[in-house]
């Protein structure tokens, strides 16, 4: 070969070895945006689950109070399901989307905690529901490579009211 052919032929390989750098640079940047959005899928995933359970909780408390004498069983079922079906559908889409985003064992976690709103009847167990809720919480901050534990929420305690608020 003579000069020319050579001077071609690096040019040649020059362009397949640019051209393959930028395919390897395009699915490189391509894998971190989309670990960058899983990241933030999951994140939100973990707020809406939280506070959906801590919304549906307090109508669960809510609801247990809707007792009025004036009211027919007709009248007093209907008011109950205006306060619980929101948070209900609410925390149903959250657990959706940490079905989509969420590893297993934060999954398993949150089922945990949140079946407790499934008992019978209008009561919550606070004190099983906010330990539950905790290792999930310590769970999600793992999943972020946050070191330590979650912060121990406070139990809860009713006022005479009949209000749930942390005890102080």
């Amino acid at each position: 070969m003579d000069e020319g052919q050579w001077a071609v032929l690096g040019i040649v390989i020059g362009a397949v070895l640019g051209g393959l750098a930028q395919v390897l640079a395009g699915a490189l940047q391509h894998r971190r945006d989309r670990a960058r959005e899983d990241l933030a899928l999951r994140r939100q995933a973990y707020i809406d689950i939280i506070v959906a359970t801590d919304l549906e909780a307090s109508a669960i408390q809510t609801v247990a109070r809707v007792e009025d004498d004036h009211r027919t069983p007709y009248e007093e079922s209907e008011a109950k399901y205006r306060v619980y079906v929101e948070p209900y559908l609410r925390r149903a889409d959250a657990m959706t989307r940490l079905a989509l985003f969420a590893p297993d064992t934060i999954q398993r976690l949150v089922d945990d905690a949140t079946n407790l709103l499934e008992s019978d009847g209008w009561t919550v167990d606070n004190d099983r529901l906010v330990d539950g809720q905790y290792r999930a919480l310590s769970a999600m901050r793992r999943d972020f490579g946050l070191r330590g534990e979650a912060v121990r929420p406070k139990p809860r305690k009713e006022d005479s009211s009949g209000r749930t608020d942390s005890a102080g």
